[in-house]
């Protein structure tokens, strides 16, 4: 019988949290994302997008994506030709 090899991991609490609120939001607006210009393809731009999502996490569940781009546009982290 051949040995298992375990593989190891270390994932942290923040990446975790990261994946999930990101995996979420996108869930969420995924109707509406698939207009988008900055979520098509492989675009750099989304961990940019993602980044900015999970730091303001408290925000996006009261906001629209609308209002979520506009502040994200305000951030520096998109620009009005990436929607």
């Amino acid at each position: 019988m051949e040995e298992q090899k375990r593989v190891f991991t270390a994932l942290g609490y923040e990446d975790y949290a990261w994946s999930e609120c990101t995996a979420a939001w996108s869930a969420r607006f995924m109707g509406e994302l698939k207009t988008r210009k900055y979520y098509q393809g492989f675009n750099p731009t989304m961990n940019k997008v993602y980044d900015w999502v999970y730091e303001h996490r408290d925000i996006i569940r009261k906001t629209t994506l609308e209002e979520q781009e506009q502040m994200m546009i305000a951030d520096g982290v998109l620009t009005p030709d990436d929607i």
